[in-house]
């Protein structure tokens, strides 16, 4: 059983996250991820969102590291991806104001982290292979250390890439295939949502998209549905690719530039090779330029099978900065 509080040798207690911590809290995460070197600007909206949905649930899977007077020096939650097809995983998230490192706060937010992933885990009836994960960028060196104590060892490799929008390529035709806006009047149609699970069955830790995940996903924070795409059959109508857009910012000024992202492309199976994934990459270029911005980024796993990387290079694309995911089994302990 998880406490709800929990004392470290340094005298901070750990409590859940209550929404009025978002301004406060919001201030020390974009603190401590500056300090790794990552050029993001979190908004509070954009946390608040995070931390109550359909995967963390603010009352039960989070916490902040508070110090004797009251200030929030340390954060902490897990992310839960349940699934019923395909390994079951419980990512950790979490830091501690740089002003603050060194002082047992880490290891009291990570210990507090894996124990209750491993909790989330433990409560699933799946039988399938279960893992304890963490995503930090391959240079925030105080996370690795923190991590390879608790037992996790990396297994992935992740690519930001950055491409600017100068020159976009002119629209390509690809037979058998219509591009089209994101459906504006059904922005939440069920189709895309079950192309974009089927599209991704061979990619590394994904899981299925439930309803729910899917409305937060596609209507949340950053949602940038104007700038988004599909691809359809033109014989049958049926979706067979999608590309989902992001933009957030302000995040513009610290990277000096107006940017927004490639944040979900899939292409089924059977229409792969054929330059759908080019197509809508292109059309989304267009789009990003049209309505006044610099730059794209799209997020790419490194060893995924379908050469998504290579493909994204030839279009462009150019390496941003580069991530890693680590993982414990299940069955793993607690250091002592």
């Amino acid at each position: 059983m998880i406490k709800t509080h929990m004392t470290n040798k340094t005298n901070n207690s750990l409590r859940p996250i209550r929404s009025d911590d978002l301004p406060e809290l919001v201030a020390v995460v974009n603190r401590r991820i500056h300090a790794s070197g990552l050029r993001v600007n979190m908004q509070a909206d954009e946390l608040g969102e995070d931390l109550e949905s359909s995967r963390t649930r603010m009352e039960h899977d989070t916490r902040v590291a508070i110090d004797d007077s009251g200030r929030i020096v340390g954060y902490a939650w897990t992310l839960n991806l349940p699934s019923d097809s395909s390994d079951e995983r419980c990512y950790v998230e979490g830091g501690v104001d740089p002003e603050h490192r060194g002082r047992g706060v880490g290891r009291s937010l990570m210990e507090w982290s894996v124990e209750h992933a491993h909790e989330l885990l433990a409560a699933s009836p799946n039988d399938r292979a279960k893992y304890v994960r963490i995503h930090h960028g391959v240079d925030d060196e105080s996370t690795r250390r923190l991590s390879a104590r608790f037992g996790f060892a990396p297994i992935r490799w992740f690519e930001d890439l950055v491409r600017p929008l100068a020159d976009v390529p002119d629209p390509i035709d690809v037979p058998g295939v219509r591009i089209e806006p994101w459906p504006a009047a059904d922005p939440l149609l069920d189709e895309i949502r079950s192309a974009k699970n089927t599209s991704f069955l061979d990619h590394w830790g994904s899981a299925p998209m439930t309803a729910e995940g899917w409305r937060e996903h596609i209507l949340g924070y950053g949602s940038r549905l104007d700038l988004s795409f599909v691809a359809r059959d033109t014989t049958t109508g049926r979706v067979v690719a999608h590309l989902f857009s992001t933009r957030y910012p302000a995040d513009d000024e610290i990277v000096g530039r107006r940017q927004a992202w490639v944040d979900n492309l899939g292409t089924l199976r059977e229409w792969r090779g054929r330059g759908v994934a080019s197509a809508l990459i292109g059309a989304a270029l267009r789009a990003y330029r049209d309505d006044g911005l610099s730059h794209a980024m799209i997020g790419v796993d490194a060893d995924s099978p379908t050469g998504a990387s290579r493909l994204y290079r030839s279009l462009g694309f150019e390496l941003e900065a580069r991530f890693v995911d680590a993982q414990i089994d299940h069955s793993a302990r607690l250091p002592s």
